[in-house]
Order: C-alpha cells, then sequence, then structure tokens
C-alpha cells in the first residue's frame, strides 16, 4: 500500500497525523462561527447539477492530510506573523492599501496557504497542483509561478463565505480557447475566494504563460505579486455590490480574468 503522505512537507504521515482545521480556530473564535452550520456544495461547471453536497459545523471543517511538524511549525508561524493585519482588516481598522510590501506578501502567503487546505478538505474538484503544496512549504520567500492574489474590503452582510473553481472570462483576440487549453484551465487552473467580516481574499493560479491576468483595476488590490506584466479594465466601482458579501466575493472571484493578446502593462503598484 502506498504510504499517506503530508500535502506539504511530502513526508510519511502515519503516527504524525493532525486535524488541521480548514479555517483556524482563532478567526472562528473572532468571529464567534465555531458551531456555524455550512453546506458546502459541489456543482457541475456545464450544467450547474449538484455533484456533492456535505452538511457540518466549521469546528468540523478538517483536513486530514497534514503531519504534525507543519502544523505546529511553519504554518503556526504563518498564522501568528498574519493575525493581527487579518483582524484589523477583517474590522475596517486598517485599510488593505495601507499595507506594507512586507505585510501584503504575509498575507498572500496565509490566503494561499488557507485556499490550498480548503481545497484539500473539501468536496470540490483537486485542481491545485501538488507541486503548489510542497513549494509553499520549501520557498519561504517566493510564491508559485502564475500564481496572483488580490484583496478588498466591503460593507459585509455575512460573517464569512467563499467560493472555488476554474472558470475565467477569457478576452482578447484569442478569446476562444482551443480543446487543449480549455481542459488546461478547467483542470489545472483554480480561483479559491475567502471572505471574513470586511475583508475579500482571492488567490488564482493561471496554467497558461502567454496569458495574462485580467483585474477589475480599483477592485482587486494586488497582494501579490507588486509588480510585474498584467493587464486591467475599467469599469465603475458603482457596478460592485460592496453591500452584499455574497454578491461581492462572488463578483470579485468571478471578475478576475484572461488576456491573450492584450494591452499588457509594466504594473507597479504604487498604492
Amino acid at each position: 500500500m502506498k504510504k499517506k503522505t503530508c500535502l506539504f512537507c511530502n513526508q510519511a504521515i502515519a503516527g504524525r497525523k493532525s486535524n488541521e482545521h480548514i479555517f483556524p480556530q482563532w478567526l472562528l473564535d473572532h468571529f464567534g462561527i465555531r458551531k456555524t452550520k455550512v453546506t458546502p456544495t459541489h456543482r457541475s461547471f456545464i450544467d450547474y447539477v449538484i455533484k456533492s453536497i456535505r452538511k457540518h459545523t466549521l469546528n468540523k471543517f478538517l483536513a486530514g492530510k497534514i503531519c504534525q511538524e507543519c502544523n505546529n511549525g511553519w504554518m503556526s508561524e504563518l498564522e501568528n506573523s498574519a493575525k493581527e493585519n487579518i483582524i484589523n482588516l477583517a474590522e475596517n481598522k486598517k485599510a488593505v492599501t495601507d499595507l506594507k510590501p512586507e505585510e501584503r506578501f504575509i498575507l498572500a502567503r496565509w490566503t494561499i496557504k488557507t485556499a490550498l487546505v480548503l481545497n484539500s478538505g473539501s468536496n470540490f474538484l483537486k485542481n491545485v497542483p501538488k507541486e503548489h503544496y510542497h513549494y509553499i512549504f520549501k520557498q519561504k520567500d517566493k510564491i508559485p509561478k502564475n500564481v496572483a492574489v488580490f484583496a478588498q474590503q466591503h460593507m459585509y452582510t455575512e460573517k464569512f463565505f467563499w467560493i472555488q473553481g476554474s472558470q475565467w472570462t477569457v478576452t482578447g483576440k484569442n478569446a476562444s480557447l482551443d480543446k487543449e487549453l480549455e481542459i488546461i484551465v478547467l483542470t489545472k487552473s483554480y480561483k479559491i475566494a475567502l471572505q471574513f467580516g470586511h475583508l475579500m481574499l482571492l488567490v488564482a493560479h493561471n496554467p497558461i504563460d502567454k496569458y495574462l491576468f485580467s483585474f477589475w483595476k480599483g477592485i482587486h488590490v494586488p497582494l501579490y505579486p507588486l509588480k510585474g506584466k498584467v493587464t486591467w479594465f475599467e469599469r465603475s466601482k458603482d457596478d460592485f455590490p460592496w453591500k452584499d458579501s455574497i454578491k461581492a466575493t462572488s463578483l470579485f472571484h468571478f471578475s478576475l480574468g484572461l488576456c491573450d493578446p492584450c494591452v499588457t502593462i509594466n504594473y507597479k503598484n504604487e498604492s
């Protein structure tokens, strides 16, 4: 039998298994949502038919493929480094645009770590490449190639919400993907959005080098990368549903697209 290994360090997990909470316990306690009931639902991309559904409370939402050393080591250190800013942003005591570059990077790593754990423990397609788990463990000062992280704040109506998928709006001359690229996008890309209080976070992976992330200028505030070739689109901020958490987080998620070829911008975030 094949030995079970930790998602992150890839070491044998026998006798070292940790029941890692998908969402950190301190976050559940801070928002008083430990006993909140959730029904994670996986729907088909094609016809939106429900493929699976679960029912449990958030404190029972666990990931079982993480070893104790990772859980109590680098993951715990990352939680402690990001915790203060997450709470301040979620309570609207601090603006995303006020974060320093090093704070943005820590929050970006935390978002990736949490999103990866969420995907591994949920009843959704496992679109996250295994090497992303290994990379985030090994490279403490880097983030996997073609992965971007964004943030925004809104006037929340829900304490928490999340959405994950691999559907993109593709623009540009090559907006119609051929079958091979379409399969790559559907099976190897991912977008995972998280919302806690005022704070919305989005981590996305684009597996096709020639396509650029296309984001909503002024809505998708980059945490990582802070510079590089991208494209963005102009749209009124009044079109964003600032006062509805589910609509806001969903649009934050779905409006991030891909473009090829586009008017590329050597982007450097000035905020």
